[in-house]
């Protein structure tokens, strides 16, 4: 008698551990394509951040020029030039506001004008 509840005991624990593990997988699975279609449902941004360095590059400018561009009590004051935008100690600008910003100029460049 022993040895037969013993094995039902086995049995039991047995049945127990797969419906457990395949409930797990189930579970698992699920959660994973969720995620996949939030991911896949999410639309591609329109917009690139660039680094200031990528800016000052772009520039042929230093960081203090760029700086001096953005303060409105410099003298070299830019109104138009694209504002940044801090994440932290980082600095960035948005990639399409810079081009525009290049762009003008070139456009407006045969009017003349002097910068800092």
């Amino acid at each position: 008698m022993q040895k037969l509840i013993e094995n039902l005991v086995k049995a039991f624990k047995d049945e127990l551990r797969t419906l457990i593990v395949e409930e797990l997988d189930k579970r698992l699975n699920a959660t994973s394509s969720l995620q996949t279609s939030q991911f896949q449902a999410m639309p591609k941004p329109d917009f690139k951040f660039i680094s200031i360095q990528e800016v000052i590059e772009r520039f042929g400018v230093s960081r203090a020029t760029i700086d001096r561009w953005l303060r409105p009590d410099s003298g070299c004051y830019i109104p138009d030039f694209p504002k940044k935008i801090k994440q932290g100690s980082l600095t960035f600008f948005m990639e399409s506001e810079i081009n525009a910003y290049m762009k003008k100029q070139l456009e407006q460049r045969e009017q003349g004008g002097e910068q800092c």
